[in-house]
């Protein structure tokens, strides 16, 4: 906490002290904080200030009580969030009750609200004072969720189980679905996700269609995903050779 004098005439104080009495009324000079006129400290107790004129007359003191703060808590933040450069949505931020807030973006100063939604990516910053006075700050950086990255396989062999077809998508994702589709339109294999594998590939497909082997020769594959939180969605289409 910072304990601050104010006065009419500054440059007619000669000096100042500080003095702290604990609760059991000790007494303890401040010599370190002596002719300062803010000082500050974290020690509960009851303070008092003396100025003095040029000439070593008192003119003034007063007393300060400091206490424990019962609001002494960090803002409510993680360490990184998620956005959606593309449709320019993120979470809401709620990081508590506080006083005052001030969100960083690059170091620039972005809002002054008790929520703030990121929704680009890179460095955060938040400073919040509470009802206090106390001053807290905190980082937290974001990424992009609507980055979509995937990899899937353009070729297979039947019955080789190193050489199955299989999707990986990125971790944005929440939603995806492969459909596999022969020449004439038919769908042999549907998949969803329904929850993404720790590692691995979010698809896998042995080759297998209406309980028996699929014909060799080239099939369409149709990945769909989406991050319905966010808005986003994407298609891809790509050639698979099945060989047997």
């Amino acid at each position: 906490a910072e304990v601050r004098i104010e006065t009419d005439r500054d440059d007619a104080i000669g000096s100042i002290e500080w003095i702290y009495y604990d609760d059991a009324g000790n007494r303890d000079d401040l010599l370190d904080f002596a002719d300062q006129f803010a000082i500050q400290t974290d020690i509960p107790g009851n303070y008092e200030v003396v100025v003095y004129n040029r000439i070593g007359c008192e003119v003034g003191r007063e007393f300060t009580k400091v206490e424990t703060s019962t609001l002494l808590a960090d803002p409510a933040l993680e360490d990184q969030y998620g956005v959606c450069v593309k449709n320019q949505r993120g979470p809401i931020l709620n990081p508590g009750r506080y006083a005052e807030y001030r969100w960083y973006f690059e170091g620039n100063m972005v809002s002054q609200s008790s929520e703030y939604m990121p929704f680009e990516t890179g460095n955060y910053a938040l400073e919040v004072i509470s009802e206090d006075g106390c001053f807290f700050a905190t980082t937290f950086s974001t990424y992009d969720l609507c980055f979509f990255e995937f990899r899937m396989t353009d070729a297979m062999i039947i019955g080789d189980n190193s050489r199955p077809f299989e999707a990986w998508i990125n971790e944005g994702i929440t939603d995806a679905e492969v459909f596999i589709i022969n020449r004439q339109g038919q769908l042999i294999h549907y998949e969803k996700m329904e929850e993404r594998p720790k590692e691995g590939p979010v698809f896998k497909w042995d080759g297998m269609a209406f309980g028996r082997p699929a014909i060799p020769g080239t099939y369409a594959v149709v990945l769909k995903v989406s991050n319905p939180t966010y808005g986003f969605s994407e298609k891809i289409t790509q050639a698979l050779l099945v060989i047997e």
